[in-house]
């Protein structure tokens, strides 16, 4: 089970990351992105688990905040994501 929840930092991904629950959190997300200011932190330390369904994730988001000129900074990106996103040439893109 995963949940997004709003912490005194910015907003809180946890649990499990998967391509059965995506697209629940990728709403939550996106709503609480829409009602943020212009600079948002993500933190991802308790993402229990993910597959290449969370760097989708992650490039919709900012997809997203770059429509809306919300900068965003994620924080705590698991191993496994990385190595996706290096493997996709899309690592540069989770650097803040």
């Amino acid at each position: 089970m995963s949940q997004v929840g709003i912490v005194n930092e910015g907003i809180a991904l946890s649990g499990e990351v998967n391509f059965g629950n995506v697209n629940d959190i990728e709403n939550d997300l996106l709503e609480l992105l829409h009602k943020s200011d212009k600079f948002v932190n993500i933190h991802l330390e308790n993402v229990e688990r993910c597959n290449s369904s969370l760097l989708a994730l992650l490039m919709v988001i900012l997809n997203f905040a770059h429509r809306k000129n919300i900068t965003v900074k994620f924080h705590n990106i698991p191993v496994q994501l990385i190595l996706m996103a290096k493997l996709s040439n899309l690592d540069n893109s989770l650097k803040s």
